[in-house]
């Protein structure tokens, strides 16, 4: 999401792309780092570790940056970063490497329609570090956040009829829905211009932020939405 989020504002009116959809974006990636809890951010360091076991050893090989024994050693995703990407991409520091990669400076110049969504009880998104003055400002970006659904979660909850019409996994996930329902409004926005994109012109899709409190459940899923 935060590579998708950043792209879209580094490419502006000459992007292929006609709407986006981001989804648990960390937008923020200093503040979002200083605010991730220890049990978060060591479990990321240990995922990233294990892929440098099976993918990212050859990186490692013959470099006088990298040290396998530092990267190996981290504890948390920070001292991860630190010890082998921030060198690896030639950064003077970890937090160079943090303000470089986030999408937050880049959403003024956004020029096509982008949804986006962010859970306010993200463990892994804090709340305080969301971009609402960002979002607000671009007449083409439109944000909702919800008071429960973790990280890369919103799982409604499953009732008797449900289950009894065989629902699907994705039929009982809110941010699907959701997704679904915003790309089903833009094409067909875009039909009813003949197949045209007008990307100098913002075209209205939802209000500039809704905060909603849609029957979602708390609980988070799925990978690092960066």
């Amino acid at each position: 999401a935060n590579v998708a989020a950043k792209y879209l504002g580094e490419e502006g009116a000459r992007t292929p792309v006609d709407f986006a959809c981001v989804v648990g974006n960390p937008w923020d990636l200093p503040h979002i780092n200083r605010k991730l809890p220890y049990i978060v951010t060591n479990t990321l360091a240990t995922n990233l570790q294990e892929f440098q076991h099976s993918k990212a050893a050859k990186f490692v090989e013959g470099s006088d940056k990298i040290s396998n024994k530092d990267v190996l050693a981290a504890k948390t995703i920070k001292q991860y970063d630190e010890a082998f990407l921030r060198r690896h991409f030639g950064y003077a520091s970890v937090g160079d490497y943090y303000r470089d990669g986030s999408s937050i400076a880049y959403i003024k110049a956004v020029r096509v329609p982008m949804l986006a969504v962010n859970a306010l009880d993200d463990p892994v998104v804090h709340w305080t570090g969301l971009p609402f003055d960002e979002l607000a400002s671009n007449p083409y970006t439109a944000f909702i956040t919800t008071r429960t659904g973790g990280h890369l979660g919103w799982f409604q909850t499953s009732d008797r009829r449900n289950r009894e019409k065989g629902a699907s996994s994705v039929d009982q996930r809110w941010i699907c829905n959701l997704i679904r329902g915003f790309f089903d409004l833009a094409v067909g926005m875009e039909g009813e211009q003949g197949g045209e994109s007008d990307l100098d012109t913002p075209r209205e899709t939802l209000p500039r932020h809704q905060k909603t409190q849609q029957h979602v459940g708390g609980g988070g899923g799925g990978g690092a939405g960066s």
